[in-house]
């Protein structure tokens, strides 16, 4: 068997080890760098106590580090976020800026953040929301505001889910997969009359696949034809531990009912 060529590398300390990576710039930053969140596994600790956010940058084909940021836990998912990285770490969602020093180097710098999470183990972000995959406590709904540089919890799915995967299909529809092979989506109660019922996240759509789903990922396995209406319809791709790939797509309105009435009419 071809072993995979190494073209550089970067030595973690003991105990530690990798847990997220992400390819991204920074505002007012062209370049790209490579963040990578770890923690550190210590034999006598139930959950890492401390972790790492490293920032890569290659030079001549070496990876250089060019910053770190200790963190107090695992470093769970990693994302670009408004020209900022946005880190899931233990119980606490943390956004961190890029700054300059006075030397020209830069820095990760804590902005501000979020607590209230069992284990924040997945994150995802579309505009200023963030959906956040908990250990235990499903998925809420977080919302980044500029002017206060806060971030702020809109609404929660309030039942028990013990999440595997997170992605957010629009602005309203979020998608989750937890441990007992389900799939479900929930969507953001905008219209409710109560500020209670906007900070529910509703339940409307459950399905049972038997499989367990580690990711999700916007995409499509075929090329898509631009003058085709089937090219058009929003698709995620998913992936199991099993290895098993598969695609979830979003029908509008008009093809689920023609699908619907079909359906019907072999039945009959």
């Amino acid at each position: 068997m071809t072993k995979p060529l190494s073209i550089s590398a970067y030595a973690l300390d003991t105990y530690e080890c990798g847990c997220s990576i992400l390819s991204c710039s920074f505002s007012d930053d062209s370049n790209v760098y490579y963040c990578v969140g770890t923690a550190y596994v210590l034999p006598e600790e139930n959950e890492p106590t401390k972790g790492r956010i490293l920032v890569f940058v290659v030079e001549d084909g070496k990876l250089q580090l060019i910053a770190e940021k200790e963190t107090k836990g695992a470093v769970y998912s990693l994302n670009a976020f408004n020209g900022k990285l946005l880190a899931a770490i233990n119980q606490k969602i943390q956004l961190y800026k890029w700054m300059l020093r006075d030397d020209g180097t830069h820095e990760l710098q804590s902005e501000c953040g979020h607590h209230g999470h069992i284990l924040a183990l997945y994150a995802q972000t579309r505009g200023d929301f963030i959906v956040v995959g908990d250990l235990m406590k499903s998925i809420s709904l977080l919302i980044y505001k500029h002017e206060e540089g806060a971030i702020e919890e809109r609404a929660r799915d309030y039942n028990a889910n013990w999440m595997s995967a997170v992605e957010i299909l629009d602005d309203d529809i979020y998608l989750g997969a937890e441990n007992n092979f389900n799939l479900f989506t929930v969507r953001k109660n905008s219209e409710g009359a109560t500020d209670e019922e906007r900070a529910r996240l509703e339940v409307v759509g459950e399905y049972h696949l038997g499989e367990f789903i580690n990711r999700f990922r916007h995409g499509s396995l075929v090329m898509r034809l631009p003058d085709s209406d089937i090219g058009q319809i929003p698709t995620v791709i998913f992936g199991t531990v099993n290895g098993v790939i598969g695609v979830i797509a979003s029908l509008p309105h008009e093809h689920l009912s023609s699908t619907s009435s079909s359906r019907s009419y072999n039945q009959i």
